[in-house]
């Protein structure tokens, strides 16, 4: 690159660009790292990630245990109080159906043919329902890994309402 200088010559210039400058243009590592330093830190003094996906994991034990000793991180006492209200909404569902197999298999069940039919049905039904209950919290512990803050439909209104 050539300029002119003040007396009509021309010098020749380099174009050098510096190391600060391309780095500047290009993401880093720190980008990804948020500006407040309280909003990760937690009580237990482990990532909120790490206890988000946790809360999950044994359910109301330790979504009741999260949610009673941290106190100041929402994400994580978010997580906990959703995983103590689905744990509850479950085993409601859970004694429920175990009523109305109870009854159906009452009235129905020594009918030939019926009662066993009905009796496959009920079996593939907890299958089924255990399967969906197991991916439903693997689910929930990846997302609160992964520091989503992932609301299931009903029941973080009610998290949002009497517990936070």
């Amino acid at each position: 690159m050539t300029r002119e200088t003040t007396d009509g010559g021309s010098v020749e210039e380099a174009d050098v660009s510096t190391e600060t400058d391309v780095e500047q243009d290009q993401p880093t590592v720190d980008d990804h790292i948020p500006d407040d330093e309280t909003e990760s830190e937690t009580q237990l003094g482990v990532s909120e990630n790490i206890l988000g996906a946790l809360a999950y994991f044994w359910g109301f034990v330790s979504g009741g245990a999260l949610y009673i000793v941290e106190q100041k991180n929402p994400f994580v006492r978010f997580h906990a109080a959703q995983s103590l209200v689905l744990s509850a909404g479950l085993f409601a569902a859970v004694i429920g159906l175990m009523i109305f197999q109870l009854i159906v298999g009452f009235l129905l069940g020594d009918i030939p043919y019926l009662g066993f039919l009905i009796s496959l049905g009920f079996g593939l039904l907890w299958l089924a329902f255990g399967f969906a209950m197991f991916l439903l919290y693997v689910y929930m512990m990846f997302s609160a890994f992964q520091g989503n803050e992932k609301r299931l439909p009903v029941i973080a209104s009610i998290v949002d309402e009497y517990m936070t």
